[in-house]
């Protein structure tokens, strides 16, 4: 495994630039693991995201093992695209509405399956505390890039973390 990059954005608030298979093993039990793994449908080859990228993240879903362990890796699993793997039957599904216009060419809400019971529920949950990885360096480095411009936001109902001092958001 080689060493992955590690953000960290505020008290709290940790990017991984590595592959998740790797790094999860690392990290022992957390409190939820929220993930939006490739669904093995070809979305990337979608006329609208190949104007954007070329990439081909998506040709194959990941192993049931893999899915396993990840859901396993804590107390509530969140999985976005739940509807795509074979998971077992849930009790409460989360919708994400990304209220987007009438004639938006791409997926208007997501599914979620989650391990939580109760009635299903719009996704509307704020939390910044968390530990984030991405494999592709070009999204990592956007996602450091916005969640730092996030932090700089007030919240209302959220407690800013606390800064954490570094050198250089982007330093190696």
């Amino acid at each position: 495994m080689n060493s992955p990059r590690i953000e960290t954005l505020a008290e709290g608030v940790t990017l991984y630039l590595g592959d998740c298979r790797e790094i999860l093993p690392t990290l022992g039990k957390v409190d939820a693991v929220v993930t939006d793994p490739p669904y093995g449908i070809g979305i990337s080859q979608n006329p609208v995201r190949q104007r954007h990228e070329k990439l081909d993240w998506d040709s194959a879903p990941p192993s049931a093992s893999l899915i396993e362990s990840i859901v396993g890796r804590a107390e509530n699993s969140i999985l976005w695209g739940g509807n795509y793997f074979g998971l077992p039957a849930t009790q409460r599904f989360l919708i994400w509405d990304k209220l987007q216009p009438e004639n938006f060419s791409l997926a208007m809400c997501e599914q979620a399956w989650t391990n939580l019971t109760g009635p299903a529920k719009m996704f509307r949950l704020s939390v910044r505390k968390f530990i984030g990885i991405e494999i592709e360096p070009k999204y990592f480095d956007i996602a450091c890039r916005r969640i730092s411009e996030a932090l700089k936001q007030p919240d209302m109902f959220i407690e800013k973390p606390k800064p954490v001092k570094q050198e250089s958001l982007f330093a190696p």
